[in-house]
């Protein structure tokens, strides 16, 4: 999450010692606003395409110092922070000029992160998240079949695909699956790990869904004849997750 303020987006970043943030390699890497404990009118190499950003409310983890009210960017990255006139003299005369008239920004709450074990599993099954179109994941899925054979009743995994890159921008569906997949189950989680998409040999192998939601997620049901399309959301992955078969010692290592 972060503040948009004109064409840029405001994100703070881990307190890093002063000397880090001097760094460009650092300031391209994880571009934000100061949350150290050094004073803040801070400076990192020039640029051009100059916009400076005024009378702001910055809200910061700092305790004392002076408060961040104003920021330059240069081609994209921050390149001061700090009071309007310490901003206002790194970014030059000729700078582009957003006054945010007294706008609150807060810090972005930023969670980039990664579960070992299972970031270890996703890289040894398809990656989907290039896949523009149902039809796409399923020609990559049968690429990977043919090249990686499954074990006699094993579960085809992958994971990625993400339906705002289809070209309806709707979930997708088990019968997306079936014609190319027919005694196989098919488990695939989206990118965000917050849905999955299954065909229907998949659901016939697990227990009976029940006729209602659970607490915390949806079971995607189509809305003429409310049987489940195959796409389960949040809670309602563990109605399927349960019956998945677990990895080999071999497949964990």
């Amino acid at each position: 999450v972060s503040a948009a303020c004109g064409h840029h987006s405001l994100i703070f970043v881990d307190a890093l010692p002063r000397k880090d943030f001097e760094s460009e390699d650092i300031v391209e890497e994880r571009v934000g606003i100061w949350t150290g404990h050094e004073p803040p009118n801070i400076v990192v190499g020039d640029t051009s395409a100059s916009t400076l950003f005024f009378n702001a409310s910055v809200v910061h983890s700092m305790d004392d110092g002076e408060a961040i009210s104003a920021w330059c960017v240069q081609g994209g990255r921050f390149t001061a922070l700090g009071s309007y006139n310490f901003a206002a003299k790194t970014c030059g005369s000729n700078a582009s000029v957003t006054n945010l008239n007294g706008a609150v920004v807060v810090p972005g709450f930023i969670d980039a992160h990664l579960h070992l074990l299972y970031g270890g599993f996703k890289l040894a099954r398809p990656q989907l998240d290039q896949c523009n179109s149902p039809e796409e994941v399923v020609s990559l899925l049968k690429a990977y079949v043919a090249k990686h054979p499954l074990p006699s009743g094993a579960w085809l995994q992958g994971f990625g695909w993400d339906q705002e890159r289809f070209p309806n921008r709707q979930f997708p569906n088990r019968a997306d699956l079936d014609a190319a997949f027919p005694t196989t189950p098919v488990w695939l989680g989206r990118i965000d790990g917050h849905a999955a998409w299954s065909n229907s040999e998949l659901l016939r192998r697990v227990p009976p869904l029940p006729p209602v939601d659970p607490e915390g997620g949806r079971i995607i049901r189509d809305p003429h004849t409310h049987a489940p399309t195959g796409v389960f959301t949040d809670a309602a992955m563990e109605l399927v997750a349960k019956s998945i078969p677990a990895p080999t010692d071999a497949q964990t290592k």
